[in-house]
């Protein structure tokens, strides 16, 4: 049987990065990871960004293929997440606080 294939996308602060860390190590031996951190383009603001963004992520996804994505929000995680939803991949938002941050609303 082969391992269910998880894209983890992170923002870039400790608050997104160290669970996603930790949750990749947890999924290690039960799936094949593909951790991306802080390497997709993206802006808070800068709708051209996000847009270059989703098609770098768009690009990552058709090469790795994964079968769920997992994001841990931030605004790196809107390219991602707009790329995973055009692909039609289920998309897991995981967020760390007590309230839902801006990217994890939108």
């Amino acid at each position: 049987m082969s391992k269910t294939r998880v894209l983890i996308s992170v923002g870039g602060t400790g608050g997104h990065i160290f669970p996603a860390r930790a949750l990749a190590e947890y999924l290690q031996d039960k799936a094949e990871v593909f951790y991306l951190e802080k390497k997709i383009i993206s802006s808070s603001k800068n709708l051209f960004k996000i847009l270059a963004g989703s098609l770098q992520a768009l690009k990552v996804m058709l090469k790795f293929k994964p079968q769920v994505v997992i994001v841990t929000g931030g605004y790196p995680a809107v390219p991602v997440g707009l790329a995973a939803f055009c692909l039609r991949k289920p998309l897991v938002l995981m967020e760390q606080n007590a309230f839902l941050g801006k990217t994890n609303r939108f």
